[in-house]
């Protein structure tokens, strides 16, 4: 970032984890990013996180991880759900398809 040399004043937007107008201040404690518009996961303690990348500088919260402790547990199931029911659907032997109604007026439900 190229700032002026006689005020400081930074006018483009600032280095990710940084702002002001002279882009020197880092981004308040649980924030992070460009702008600092960035918030962070779920850090142990409520610690903050690293103001640039968002990882946390501890551990996370009981039932989060990844490095920027987002991740919970509950998401990882569901996906481990989605990923059950996409196979078991791929096993099924019958997909239901719609037939056109028939000349009397009803619509039955085929099987293939």
């Amino acid at each position: 970032m190229t700032c002026n040399h006689v005020t400081g004043f930074c006018p483009a937007l600032c280095q990710p984890g940084y702002h002001g107008k002279k882009c020197s201040e880092t981004c308040k404690d649980g924030w992070y990013g460009r702008e600092c518009k960035e918030r962070c996961g779920y850090c142990r303690g409520n610690r903050p996180c690293h103001h640039v990348t968002g990882s946390c500088l501890a551990l996370c919260e009981p039932g989060y991880h990844g490095d920027k402790c987002e991740e919970s547990e509950f998401s990882q199931l569901l996906a481990i759900q989605r990923k059950i029911l996409n196979s078991i659907r791929k096993l099924l032997p019958f997909k239901r398809r719609r037939v056109e109604p028939r000349a009397n007026g009803t619509s039955p439900t085929d099987f293939i």
